[in-house]
């Protein structure tokens, strides 16, 4: 069950190679133009009205041993419309041949949740961020997510064009992990609750025409020094709808709480 809560933690939660060519410096500095217009164009959740994201996450518990290592995975499906402001989230996951599933709304402040198909609990914004106990596993306690991989770390990316897609491009190395793990995580190795980053790979694909995102799918692996411990956590989704969700229609069993 433990793992099962920290894999949902990081569902519910979305890199840069240097060329050795001959190029010039005007070359250079033109591509570089180039890669910071096209990551300004690039929609996030963020910039859209509504939008469909179907998700796979596998998380991989002492990935350093066969004899040990386990395996956890889950699928989800989230949906979002901006106006009127509702979140939809619903998540299964299986560990140890068990299945559990957690669905989620919040509805401007209010936030409904239930677990395994049960009753619905209802918790404001303000109530959860006052007892952190009472937040529902679902609900990520770090900022590392597909968005927080693409947004924080543009410069290490690089961008590869086919005619209809941009395909954003990120893989870690010795040289510059240590630099993506404090930005994403800062100085402070507790940070992390499963361990130091100790390697990440990313790929995000945008439209060319409309700069909407298509698809995500991203790797990264953690040490915990206590026990030599290795994590592997694998997420990938894929949008769908954008801005073409009319409505999310809210059970009526959340209407009567």
């Amino acid at each position: 069950m433990k793992k099962y809560l920290m894999v949902t933690l990081i569902v519910v939660m979305f890199l840069m190679g240097c060329s050795q060519g001959t190029k010039s410096n005007s070359s250079e500095d033109t591509e570089a133009v180039n890669k910071k217009e096209v990551f300004s164009k690039l929609l996030r959740e963020k910039d859209l009205m509504s939008y469909v994201v179907k998700t796979k996450s596998e998380a991989i518990f002492n990935a350093q041993s066969d004899e040990k290592k386990e395996v956890t995975n889950s699928n989800g499906t989230v949906e979002m419309t901006r106006e009127p402001k509702i979140y939809h989230a619903k998540w299964e996951g299986i560990s140890d041949n068990t299945k559990n599933e957690s669905e989620v709304y919040i509805i401007d402040k209010e936030n409904f949740y239930r677990e395994n198909k049960g009753e619905w609990n209802k918790k404001t914004i303000d109530d959860m961020n006052g007892n952190k106990e009472d937040i529902p596993t679902f609900v990520a306690k770090t900022t590392f997510d597909s968005n927080s991989i693409l947004e924080n770390l543009e410069s290490y990316y690089e961008i590869v064009e086919s005619r209809d897609v941009y395909i954003l491009k990120l893989e870690s190395n010795s040289d510059n992990i240590s630099e993506i793990k404090n930005i994403l995580f800062g100085k402070d190795e507790s940070n992390s609750f499963i361990g130091e980053l100790t390697s990440i790979k990313a790929e995000f694909s945008f439209e060319k025409d409309t700069y909407y995102p298509i698809s995500y799918d991203w790797k990264a692996s953690f040490l915990d020094k206590g026990n030599d411990e290795v994590t592997q956590i694998n997420q990938s989704g894929k949008y769908e709808d954008i801005n073409k969700v009319e409505e999310i229609k809210i059970p009526e069993e959340i209407k009567n709480l």
